[in-house]
């Protein structure tokens, strides 16, 4: 088979990227920003608190909200909801971690950090 010196010389090429940026791997940002003790602690606490009430050791009932209502702790275990990025979006702004300068400069490894 003769060969072309077309631009499309893969079936699998793909035709509108530029090029690629490698992401930082996950264990690199863990230790370019460790955890606090604080927020360890937290986080411990948090999951201890789910797991008791999924157990059905702890009465209350855990709810997912965008802001926190300290008010009703004791009968329920708050769980803050944060969006790093837009979930289900195919259009539009994709958020912080895709777009940290909101510029559409797209540096992603900037906005994992």
């Amino acid at each position: 088979m003769a060969s072309t010196s077309s631009a499309y010389t893969k079936a699998g090429d793909d035709l509108r990227i530029a090029g690629y940026d490698p992401l930082v791997p996950p264990n690199i940002l863990q230790m370019d920003h460790p955890l606090s003790e604080q927020s360890e602690d937290t986080i411990a606490s948090g999951r201890k608190q789910a797991s008791e009430i999924l157990r059905r050791k702890d009465d209350r009932l855990i709810v997912v909200l965008k802001q926190l209502a300290d008010e009703l702790k004791d009968d329920l275990c708050i769980v803050m909801r944060v969006y790093f990025e837009k979930p289900r979006t195919t259009v539009g702004w994709k958020g912080l971690i895709n777009d940290p300068d909101l510029n559409d400069t797209f540096q992603i490894n900037k906005g994992l950090r």
